[in-house]
C-alpha cells in the first residue's frame, strides 16, 4: 500500500538543531549537517557578486527565505490533511472487512488549511493547479532522512507521477539553480538508503509569486500558471549525487562539525 511505504521514510527519528547560520540534525549515528548547510559552504561567485552590488541583500534574502517557509508550511498542512483523510478511509474499510471499490479522497479546499497570507496565495494555488493537472499523489511530506555518507535533511515531497515514485523539492526562488539538483539528489539517495525503496524519478517544482508566468515544461499537456517543473534524468541524478557527496566529504574534512558550545546553546 502506498501510504505504508511512505511511513518507512518517517522512521529516521532525526531532530533539527539550528545555530545562527547552519542547520544540523541529531540522528541515530550522531549529529550531521543538513544538505543545505553543506551546499551553503560551497563558494558561489554569482551570489557573492550580487551581495556586493545590493546593499539590502540580507533583508531581501531573509524575506525570500521566510516566504519559502510559509509556502512550504501551507502545502504541508494541505497535503497532510489529504493523507489523513485517505488513511482514515483505508482504516474504515479494513475495520468493516468488506471489499469495496477504492474510494476517492475528498477534495481539500484551500480554506481548510487557512491560507490567509496574501503573499503566498499565488504560489499555493499554483501548486494546487499543478497537482490537479499532473495527477500527482503525495504519499509523504517533509520526511526526515539521513545518510551514512554523513548528512541529513527534510525531503519536501514523496509521491507518484504517472505511477512512478518521485522525490520532489519545492522552490519559490526566481529560477531553478544547479545546486537544486544536488539537493534533491541528496534527498533521494538518503531516502532510498533508509527505506530500501527504489525511487524512479526526481524533480524540482518552482512556484512563482506571479501567476501570470506560464511555463510549458510541465508534466501535462496544458501550461500551468506560475509553475516551473524540472525533471532530471537518471544520468543527471547519478552525476549530481557524486558531486554532492564530494562536497559532503570536503565539508567533514574541513572540520565544520557542530561544536559543544553551539549544541548546548540551543
Amino acid at each position: 500500500m502506498k501510504t505504508e511505504r511512505a511511513e518507512r521514510g518517517k522512521k529516521g527519528e532525526i531532530e533539527l538543531i539550528k545555530t545562527a547560520s547552519k542547520h544540523f540534525y541529531r540522528t541515530p549515528i550522531g549529529i550531521l549537517p543538513s544538505v543545505t548547510t553543506i551546499l551553503d559552504s560551497v563558494r558561489k561567485p554569482g551570489l557573492e557578486a550580487w551581495k556586493e552590488r545590493e546593499p539590502r541583500w540580507r533583508e531581501i534574502s531573509d524575506h525570500a527565505a521566510d516566504l519559502g517557509t510559509r509556502v512550504h508550511k501551507a502545502i504541508e498542512r494541505y497535503l497532510n490533511l489529504k493523507l489523513k483523510t485517505r488513511q482514515e478511509e483505508e482504516a474504515g474499510r479494513e475495520e468493516r472487512e468488506v471489499e469495496v471499490e477504492e474510494v476517492e479522497v475528498e477534495e481539500v479546499e484551500v480554506e481548510e488549511v487557512e491560507v490567509e497570507d496574501e503573499e503566498i496565495k499565488n504560489p499555493f494555488s499554483a501548486f494546487l493547479e499543478w497537482e490537479a493537472a499532473t495527477g500527482f499523489e503525495a504519499v509523504g511530506v517533509e520526511l526526515g532522512v539521513w545518510s551514512e555518507q554523513g548528512y541529513a535533511g527534510s525531503l519536501d515531497l514523496l509521491g507518484y507521477l504517472d505511477g512512478r515514485l518521485y522525490v520532489v523539492d519545492l522552490k519559490t526562488s526566481r529560477i531553478i539553480r544547479p545546486e537544486h539538483l544536488l539537493q534533491v539528489s541528496a534527498y533521494r539517495w538518503a531516502y532510498e538508503e533508509r527505506s530500501g525503496e527504489r525511487v524512479q524519478g526526481l524533480g524540482v517544482l518552482r512556484l512563482d509569486k506571479d501567476k501570470n508566468v506560464k511555463t510549458k515544461n510541465v508534466k501535462t499537456k496544458t501550461a500551468v500558471s506560475g509553475v516551473e517543473w524540472r525533471e532530471f534524468s537518471e544520468a543527471a541524478y547519478q552525476e549530481a549525487l557524486q558531486v554532492f557527496l564530494s562536497y559532503c566529504d570536503r565539508w567533514h574534512l574541513a572540520g565544520s562539525e557542530l561544536s559543544e558550545s553551539e549544541l548546548f546553546r540551543e
